[in-house]
């Protein structure tokens, strides 16, 4: 079987396995489907190998630090100076850390980085989970949502072209 063909079975199985368990029988464990799918592309776009979870996780674990203390810091100071004004500062004060904080092997994935920013950005502001940015409950917390989802999706990445590539062979 060509390896496209592979990756088709092992992509499309997976995907539909991986939705299915997060939204039934999983549920409970609030991992999102949208941020497993980011983790999962990010595997990809990183080379698709096991060194791409080397440098996806720890980067998509940086991230999303960043992001929940920028909008921690939106959450206390915008009523402040404007949740404008603070987010801008926020963010661009996130994104020059993620940048330095490149210069450490382990966080050189700056793309990943970002989208773990993005992900627990996207997924506290929509979901109207800024209130549990202190929640000690794992799975309530945005930010450890959004890393154990992205953790999954690379974790899923790396098992579709595991499968897949033992379907070509």
């Amino acid at each position: 079987m060509s390896l496209t063909n592979a990756l088709t079975v092992s992509i499309g199985l997976l995907a539909a396995l991986v939705t299915w368990a997060f939204l039934a029988p999983l549920s409970a464990f609030n991992i999102q489907v949208w941020i497993v799918f980011i983790g999962w592309a990010a595997y990809y776009a990183s080379g698709g190998t096991t060194n791409a979870l080397s440098s996806n996780i720890p980067a998509h674990i940086l991230g999303a630090i960043v992001g929940a203390l920028a909008l921690i810091t939106v959450s206390h100071y915008g009523d402040a100076m404007g949740p404008g004004i603070v987010a801008a500062i926020a963010v661009g004060v996130g994104a020059a850390i993620i940048v330095q904080c490149s210069k450490m092997g382990m966080f050189g994935n700056i793309p990943c980085a970002v989208l773990g920013f993005a992900a627990i950005a996207g997924y506290a502001l929509l979901a109207g989970k800024m209130g549990d940015l202190y929640s000690t409950d794992p799975f309530g917390n945005p930010a450890t949502v959004a890393i154990l989802s992205l953790i999954v999706g690379a974790i899923v990445g790396w098992l579709s072209e595991t499968i897949g590539s033992a379907l070509a062979s």
